[in-house]
């Protein structure tokens, strides 16, 4: 009879355990999207609008010109100059890709499994971190935010390069990475970078 009575209970501490984690399991999965929903509302607000990006103003160095508009002097070291999307070479667009975002026209903006990973590689102090940002989010971060590393900055960056997606085409979003990337020795962008090479 105790011994009947020890399992009786066993079973029910066994089932109200499942129940306890059924429940928890129920709540965290309608907390995540509500407080997704939650924060969207609080951010969006604050959030710049895309119009900002494409008349934003761009690295120059201050340059000087003769009468006979002559370039005769350039001091500062931070340079953009703009390219198109039909500029691009597609054999720099392909690289682009491949080191930084494979899945670039397929998300919409954010990646979960490159922020999978960077979370991963931060929860375990992995020196070697490839970070989980997207072509998007560096846009975002590149165009509107500081290069500091905080949880409001981040979440800021995620609501921002969902936002830049809905507004913006993919050639768009590259056209605005390729013009900002900063590429050494001051240059920013590609066409930068290449007439620094030349």
């Amino acid at each position: 009879m105790a011994k009947t009575n020890a399992t009786a209970r066993l079973i029910r501490f066994l089932v109200g355990l499942f129940i306890a984690c059924l429940a928890l399991a129920v709540i965290l999965a309608l907390a995540v999207p509500i407080g997704f929903y939650g924060m969207a509302m609080y951010l969006s607000p604050t959030l710049p609008s895309t119009q900002e990006i494409k008349t934003a103003k761009l690295e120059m160095p201050l340059q000087i010109y003769s009468s006979d508009d002559k370039l005769i002097g350039q001091y500062g070291n931070r340079l953009s100059l703009p390219v198109s999307f039909d500029e691009i070479p597609e054999d720099l667009t392909h690289a682009f890709l491949a080191a930084e975002d494979a899945s670039f026209f397929q998300h919409s903006g954010i990646s979960i499994k490159g922020l999978g990973r960077a979370v991963t590689e931060a929860v375990t102090d992995d020196d070697g971190q490839t970070g989980g940002s997207t072509i998007t989010m560096q846009v975002a971060k590149n165009y509107f935010l500081s290069p500091e590393r905080t949880l409001n900055r981040k979440l800021t960056e995620l609501f921002l390069a969902r936002k830049i997606e809905d507004e913006l085409s993919k050639n768009d979003i590259l056209t605005l990475y390729v013009n900002k990337i900063y590429l050494g020795e001051g240059a920013y962008g590609i066409r930068a970078a290449a007439k620094k090479i030349l």
